[in-house]
């Protein structure tokens, strides 16, 4: 299994009100210090950006990447997103830029459940230069990658809750890159 390393140089934070993941179990979703790195390094750190033109509030990742890595960014209290294989037909989006986007090549989402089994849904990229573009992924049974930890039966036990987004890519002689990331949401599939 390839090893992924990132050196997570910074962590700014500042997201938009209009972010609907269960705001009723997460109410300050979109304050600084409701997101971490979970590969942080001891050179993070959390702040506003209010005024980042054209989104206005925005997350900002800046990381060293080292060979084949990744950065994942987790909210600090994990809001339920299904109590049931019912609730199971998702749909996460958000806006993003990446400022070196030829070493960004996949995004992820994952959910853990009642067992604490961690459930990956994946999706390859090809990021445009200097645009923000729309990043979707669709959360059903089905569209689960793979699975770890837990009681590691590879089922879905009730409750799910959201765990983090993941931003992959191939370091590609690259020194440092900062992702934005805007206007997240989780909602039901039409």
């Amino acid at each position: 299994m390839t090893k992924y390393i990132a050196k997570v140089l910074s962590l700014t934070l500042a997201l938009a009100a209009a972010s609907n993941i269960s705001a009723a179990d997460y109410a300050d979703f979109d304050s600084p210090g409701a997101w971490k790195v979970s590969n942080p390094s001891s050179q993070q750190s959390i702040e506003w950006i209010t005024d980042y033109s054209p989104r206005l509030k925005v997350v900002k990742v800046t990381m060293l990447p080292i060979k084949q890595w990744y950065a994942e960014i987790s909210p600090k209290n994990l809001p339920q997103i299904a109590k049931s294989p019912e609730d199971l037909n998702l749909k996460v989006s958000w806006e993003f830029l990446c400022d070196t986007p030829e070493i960004m090549t996949q995004i992820a989402v994952r959910i853990v459940d009642s067992t604490g089994e961690v459930f990956q849904f994946q999706k390859k990229v090809s990021p445009r230069s200097g645009q923000w573009q729309k990043a979707e992924l669709s959360l059903t049974p089905d569209s689960v990658r793979n699975s770890w930890g837990g009681n590691n039966d590879k089922k879905l036990d009730y409750p799910l809750k959201f765990q983090s987004l993941i931003l992959d890519g191939n370091k590609n002689g690259v020194s440092e890159v900062s992702y934005y990331i805007h206007n997240l949401k989780v909602e039901k599939n039409k």
